[in-house]
C-alpha cells in the first residue's frame, strides 16, 4: 500500500466532514493501491450501489448487442408490442434502444425522487409497468435530449428480458457477474429498476465495483476471456449525447450508454455518492461507496483534489492506454 495517498486521502475526508463515505478502493494497472473503509457496517460487505446498476445494465446490454439478441436502433415497439396498444404518443413507436441507452426516448417525467413519486405510484398501480409508462405524453422527439430518468432504464430492462429469455439478474449474473468472480447470494427476483434495487445485481462490494471498473479500462477483458466487445464499450464510455440542465445536479454535462462522462474519464454514477471512476490514462479505478440521503456530487472533491494529485497514482509509465 501507499503510505502517502493513503494519509492524505483519509485526511481529507475527515477535514471535509464526509461521514457518508462508507469506502475508498483504488486499483492501478488492475492492482490494488489503496483500501480504506470509514464505516465498519460496510467492511468488506455488500453495499447498495444505487443507480451505478445503470452502468451494470449497459454492459448487460453490450452482452446482448454482441450475441445479436439486439441492435442499438432497433425500434423497442419490436420487442414491448402489447405494451404499446394503448399509447398515445406515436413518437414513441420511434425509441430506439440507443435511446433508452442515452436516456433521451423523450417520454414525460419529473426529475427528483419527490418529484417523479405520482407517476411512480401511476405505474406500479398497473399490472404493466411498460405500457403504463408508455401511455405517458412525449416530451420531446426521442434522441433529441437527455432526461435523467429510471423509466427509460426500465424498459431497457424489459426488452432485454423479452430477447434474451432471461430476467435481468440471471442474464447479467450469468454473462457478467460469474465471469468476474462476483458472487450474488439469489439471483431469482426481478422486481424491476424501482428505486435501482435490482435485488442482488445491485449490490456489491467495492472491491467487486473495482473489477466492472477495470473490465471497462481492460477493453471488455478480464484475465485473459472476453466478456464484452471493446467497440460496444468505446461507443459506451464515450460522449453521446449533453446532459444540458442536468449538469448542474451531476457536475458533468456529457452521456455515453448510462455511463457518465467527464473531460477523459467516465462514470458509473449512484445516488448518495457511489461511484466508479475509470482514468484510462493513468491505468486507474477509483471506487467510493457512500450512504449520503441526497444526490452527491461533492465526494468528486475526494478524486479531483487528492487521489488526482497524487504523482505516484497519475503517473504514466504503465498506465499508459
Amino acid at each position: 500500500m501507499m503510505k502517502k495517498p493513503l494519509d492524505r486521502i483519509e485526511n481529507y475526508v475527515h477535514e471535509m466532514r464526509y461521514k457518508n463515505i462508507d469506502n475508498i478502493f483504488i486499483t492501478k494497472n488492475g492492482q490494488d493501491v489503496y483500501s480504506k473503509n470509514f464505516n465498519q457496517e460496510y467492511d468488506g460487505t455488500k453495499h447498495r450501489i444505487a443507480s451505478v446498476v445503470k452502468s451494470i445494465i449497459s454492459l448487460g446490454t453490450g452482452i446482448a448487442v454482441d450475441r445479436g439478441y439486439v441492435g442499438l436502433d432497433d425500434y423497442i415497439c419490436e420487442y414491448l408490442g402489447e405494451s404499446f396498444d394503448h399509447m398515445t404518443a406515436k413518437a414513441h413507436r420511434k425509441i430506439t434502444i440507443r435511446n433508452l441507452l442515452t436516456l433521451s426516448s423523450g417520454i414525460y417525467w419529473q426529475f427528483g425522487i419527490h418529484a417523479s413519486q405520482p407517476l411512480w405510484a401511476a405505474v406500479e398501480a398497473g399490472e404493466d409497468w411498460s405500457r403504463t409508462i408508455l401511455e405517458l405524453p412525449g416530451a420531446y422527439t426521442p434522441g433529441t435530449k437527455f432526461y435523467y430518468k429510471d423509466a427509460d432504464v426500465y424498459l431497457l430492462t424489459q426488452v432485454l428480458q423479452k430477447v434474451t429469455g432471461q430476467s435481468i439478474e440471471h442474464f447479467i449474473y450469468e454473462n457478467l457477474y460469474q465471469p468476474l468472480g462476483i458472487v450474488c447470494a439469489a439471483v431469482d427476483y426481478d422486481p424491476g429498476i424501482r428505486n435501482n434495487n435490482m435485488s442482488n445485481i445491485g449490490m456489491l462490494t467495492a472491491q467487486e465495483m473495482a473489477k466492472i471498473g477495470n473490465l471497462c479500462l481492460n477493453r471488455g477483458e478480464y484475465q485473459g476471456q472476453r466478456i464484452i466487445s471493446e467497440a460496444y464499450l468505446k461507443m459506451a464510455t464515450a460522449r453521446q449525447i449533453d446532459t444540458n440542465e442536468f449538469a448542474k445536479y451531476f457536475g458533468m454535462q456529457q452521456y455515453g450508454f448510462l455511463w457518465w462522462i467527464h473531460e477523459d474519464a467516465y462514470f458509473a454514477r449512484g445516488f448518495g455518492g457511489n461511484e466508479i471512476a475509470v482514468f484510462p490514462k493513468y491505468g486507474l479505478v477509483v471506487v467510493i461507496q457512500a450512504t449520503a440521503k441526497k444526490v452527491s456530487k461533492e465526494y468528486l472533491d475526494v478524486i479531483y483534489h487528492v487521489i488526482l494529485k497524487e504523482e505516484s497514482l497519475i503517473s504514466r509509465d504503465k498506465g499508459e492506454r
